[in-house]
């Protein structure tokens, strides 16, 4: 498999320190080129130099996470082309002298003037490279498509200074409005307003957390499904040792087996409290196993207790309240945000979401860096981008996942890159080149045990896992 080639479209999978920006910046000149210029291996690899598909700066789009990033992404791309380009006055100790070489040594004169050209065109059009964030592009695309998106070309992002205060002045108003004063009352008895005010900003900027919350009603969930997922996350240690431990005195066996029973009903309660009766004695020393395995259990005591209807319902009432507090609180903010003609993150890539099946498909190819940290929303955008001669590559690494709290949804990489109508394969790159193996060591050891104990990441995933063959990501 050749990591650079232009080809077809294909998902890599790419651990810390693997060459993700190397790959990148030489997948970008070949898309410039149109021809596997770079390869991996030029002996069994072909370039298709004769059925070149070729893409000016405009019409590659490739999608970083920071803008930083961006920024670091477009200095890499350019200074290879421009060694390229300048590549007879090139230090042959450069870094990249050898790949660019050993590029050009399969190249004859016609392809060699090919390049030359194509490049410096490139080159001198830079700035109109579509290297940016996700938030980068919706942007831009909202502008090119006023005239569908019914909005202002000129409304500036609202600043992050802007917006706090903006939504505190929004909170003050909406929490004293007299028409709210009972469910405010009813609401704070409750809940704190700083944990209310966390719940507004998450409320306000993210569309995805708005719809799940929105839908979150007593008739969204059974208890089944409630029972289930608080086995999924909140496993109870294995009893089988602390059975084993007892097993040959029946008083104490049948104290536990009663103690675990009372778990899988949701009726769970302390170890003293299982029966009328005077609980049997444990103690670390003499019951080492029973005693552990007790003490990890009644920790979860509360959370496996009885479900009581009545206590859901008035449950459900109160989410219902809040919901109310913060239609209000959304439906104020984006007045606001009219009125003082600016726009956010959220509302922009909203905004780009309804509109792209109305706005001109023209990208030849598409690459997305950092795809771990992609949302449903964002990779539909990036989806509907395409047409059906649009060439999609994505590079991420689920083990580098740390934005969930911003909307990152890990299932949606972990999907897209099995999804073989979108991709032809998903190719690993493993070899770390940036920390020694102490590091590495260090770092696959902690993942390995913390991996291994996170049943809900297994269950979204089964390449979450850390294996032994994936032990060198880092």
């Amino acid at each position: 498999m050749n990591k650079f080639t232009v080809q077809k479209s294909f998902a890599i999978s790419a651990g810390a320190g693997s060459g993700k920006t190397y790959t990148l910046s030489r997948r970008y000149v070949n898309a410039l080129l149109g021809f596997d210029y770079f390869r991996e291996d030029y002996a069994n690899q072909s370039s298709f130099y004769e059925t070149k598909k070729p893409a000016r700066v405009d019409e590659i789009v490739t999608i970083t996470y920071t803008e930083a990033a961006a920024l670091e992404m477009r200095s890499r791309i350019f200074l290879l082309v421009s060694k390229i380009i300048h590549f007879d006055t090139l230090d042959q100790k450069d870094g990249d002298y050898g790949s660019i070489s050993q590029a050009n040594a399969h190249l004859d004169d016609d392809a060699r003037q090919y390049v030359l050209q194509t490049l410096h065109s490139a080159y001198t059009q830079s700035t109109n490279a579509k290297i940016s964030t996700i938030h980068a592009f919706c942007l831009e695309t909202i502008k090119a498509n006023a005239d569908v998106a019914r909005i202002d070309v000129k409304l500036d992002i609202i600043t992050e200074d802007e917006k706090s205060a903006l939504l505190k002045q929004i909170i003050f108003d909406t929490l004293n409005d007299p028409k709210n004063g009972d469910t405010v009352l009813d609401i704070a008895s409750d809940i704190s307003l700083y944990f209310l005010d966390a719940l507004i900003l998450k409320y306000v900027s993210s569309s995805k957390f708005r719809t799940d919350y929105d839908r979150f009603c007593q008739t969204s969930i059974d208890v089944a499904t409630y029972q289930a997922l608080i086995h999924e996350l909140y496993s109870l240690p294995d009893s089988s040792d602390a059975l084993i431990e007892v097993e040959n005195d029946a008083i104490r066996r049948n104290h536990l087996e009663r103690f675990i029973a009372n778990f899988q009903t949701f009726q769970a309660c302390a170890w003293k409290d299982v029966s009328q009766d005077k609980a049997p004695t444990l103690g670390a020393k003499s019951f080492p196993q029973t005693d552990a395995f007790v003490k990890a259990c009644e920790k979860f005591v509360p959370i496996y207790s009885t479900i009581e209807p009545l206590l859901e319902t008035r449950f459900f009432e109160k989410v219902a309240r809040i919901q109310g507090l913060l239609h209000q609180i959304k439906a104020r903010y984006d007045t606001s945000l009219h009125d003082i003609g600016k726009i956010d993150f959220d509302t922009i890539i909203t905004k780009t979401w309804e509109i792209m099946p109305q706005v001109k498909k023209s990208y030849r190819y598409l690459m997305v860096d950092e795809f771990q940290d992609t949302n449903a929303m964002q990779f539909d955008i990036v989806k509907q981008a395409m047409d059906q001669d649009t060439n999609l590559f994505v590079v991420g690494d689920s083990k580098q996942s740390i934005y969930a709290f911003q909307g990152a949804q890990i299932e949606v990489f972990n999907q897209a890159i099995q999804d073989r109508a979108l991709f032809s394969s998903m190719e690993p790159m493993s070899a770390n080149h940036r920390s020694d193996g102490v590091v590495l060591d260090t770092v696959n050891e902690i993942f390995n045990s913390v991996l291994a104990a996170q049943t809900t990441l297994k269950r979204i995933s089964q390449n979450y896992e850390a294996c032994a063959q994936d032990l060198t990501v880092f």
